[in-house]
């Protein structure tokens, strides 16, 4: 008796099944279910898909292969050289030189080189590329914008610069002695 209960509890769940199944089918083609609206989701960035690690370092230019993938949110070493085609959001520090591309934050070397800085560079030698927002102090300093403290100070458009030669072509003269800055 228990067994033909079972039998017949499986058989009516098996076509009440069917029956559901049966009315969600929609009569022709081109009549629509209300369904509801489809679930939309951002497609993640691609500064998002990337590795970061919390330590990194380098030996010389490119050495090891890794510096070119490896973003850093936290401090990457140059034990001589730190460098790569990658993002530091944090400190980079070099015995010789910091030449990571993209830096935000702070390079501490004596040669700082980036394409991309904000923050802070402090070297005997400065370089910062394009679309660069900088404090920088050193002997020689290079850059797009920023205020620049130096022997030798060369900008496209710095704030403001405070040295012995100060050369800027946006500056309240292209060339100025002590210091300079932009109108």
């Amino acid at each position: 008796m228990k067994k033909l209960i079972q039998k017949t509890f499986v058989c009516l769940m098996l076509l009440t099944g069917m029956f559901i199944h049966a009315e969600n089918i929609p009569e022709s083609p081109t009549e629509q279910r209300d369904l509801p609206p489809p679930v939309v989701t951002k497609a993640p960035r691609a500064h998002d898909r990337q590795h970061w690690q919390i330590l990194g370092w380098g030996v010389w230019f490119g050495i090891p292969r890794k510096v070119h993938r490896k973003n850093v949110q936290g401090v990457k070493l140059g034990l001589p050289v730190s460098s790569g085609r990658s993002i530091v959001h944090g400190l980079e520090l070099a015995a010789f030189c910091a030449a990571t591309d993209d830096v935000f934050g702070m390079q501490l070397a004596p040669v700082n080189v980036a394409k991309r800085m904000n923050g802070f560079q402090w070297a005997l030698v400065n370089l910062a590329e394009k679309h660069s927002t900088v404090f920088q102090l050193g002997l020689t300093n290079i850059a797009v914008g920023g205020i620049q403290i130096g022997l030798v100070n060369v900008a496209d458009h710095a704030s403001f610069q405070l040295g012995l030669l100060n050369f800027n072509p946006q500056g309240w003269l292209t060339f100025f002695p002590f210091f300079n800055f932009s109108h």
